[in-house]
């Protein structure tokens, strides 16, 4: 989050580990531009959505009900679940990874890292996607 210049996109599940939303605002102070999907679980007392909100980050909370409904579990089953980062356009980080406090001191997750122009493009066309 620190090295980045011009843009960060965020889409994660969960996000209430405050160090890490601090690096988005302090990326945002830096003028890069950044921008945040988040499952509305991150609009509970723990999360982060209004924190970043409050300082002036463009926070998205997925919209469920934009989601075709599913005839056996409907529409409140429907995750935002993403765990994933694109910084500058040109690097990914990704995993299993909630930017949680406990995802961060407790459990066992994984991150994936890479440059792959393909697979960067794919993430982004998904990122594309969910701010629609």
């Amino acid at each position: 989050i620190r090295q980045a210049r011009s843009s960060i996109d965020v889409a994660v599940y969960y996000l209430t580990l405050k160090p890490l939303a601090q690096a988005l605002i302090d990326a945002s102070a830096r003028k890069v531009k950044v921008t945040v999907i988040l499952d509305p679980i991150s609009t509970d007392k723990f999360g982060k959505a209004e924190f970043l909100a409050q300082a002036n980050v463009a926070v998205y909370i997925f919209d469920q009900s934009k989601v075709q409904k599913n005839f056996i579990f409907g529409n409140d089953d429907v995750l935002m679940h993403h765990k994933f980062a694109i910084f500058d356009n040109t690097l990914l980080w990704t995993g299993s990874f909630n930017w949680t406090k406990s995802a961060s001191e407790k459990h066992r997750e994984n991150v994936i890292i890479t440059d792959d122009k393909t697979i960067v493009a794919d993430y982004r066309k998904e990122f594309t996607q969910l701010l629609k």
